[in-house]
C-alpha cells in the first residue's frame, strides 16, 4: 500500500514508458514491481546495451533507469543514444556518484536506490529546464 508521499511522487508517472536497463536481474524485477505499482508501462528490462537500443528504437520510451555497467560493457554510449533519441535518463550505478563521468543524465543515484529517491529523480527528469518544482 502507497502512503501518501509516495503517492504523490508516482502520479505524475502513471502512464508514461520507461525502459529499464540493468544488468543485475534481481535489482530489474525490483524496479519493475516498484514502477508498475506506480502505472508506469515498462520496455525492457535489458541487460546489455544493444538490447537497450534496440527496445528503445521500438517503444520510444519517455524515460530511462541505466545502470552505469551493463553485461557488454560501460553504458556511456548508449546514455548518449538515448539523450540524441529524446529520452531522459537516470543512471543507477554501484560506483561512488561522484566518480561517474558528467553524462547526459537527469541524476545519477548510487546503488541501493530507495523507491522514493528514484521517483523522486523520475520525477525531477520530467521537468522542463526552467520550469518550477512542484511539490
Amino acid at each position: 500500500m502507497m502512503d501518501e508521499s509516495f503517492s504523490a511522487a508516482a502520479s505524475r508517472l502513471q502512464g508514461l514508458r520507461v525502459l529499464i536497463v540493468e544488468n543485475s536481474w534481481v535489482i530489474a524485477e525490483g524496479q519493475q514491481s516498484l514502477l508498475e505499482e506506480v502505472g508506469m508501462v515498462i520496455a525492457g528490462p535489458a541487460a546489455t546495451a544493444a538490447d537497450a537500443e534496440l527496445i528503445a528504437c521500438e517503444c520510444a520510451p519517455e524515460l530511462a533507469i541505466v545502470d552505469i555497467q551493463l553485461r557488454d560493457g560501460m553504458a556511456f554510449g548508449l546514455i548518449d543514444r538515448l539523450h540524441d533519441l529524446g529520452v531522459r535518463v537516470i543512471v543507477v550505478t554501484g560506483f561512488a556518484a561522484r566518480s561517474v563521468p558528467l553524462v547526459n543524465a537527469a541524476a545519477i543515484l548510487e546503488k541501493p536506490v530507495r523507491a522514493k529517491e528514484l521517483l523522486a529523480a523520475l520525477n525531477t527528469a520530467l521537468r522542463i529546464p526552467g520550469e518550477p518544482a512542484s511539490n
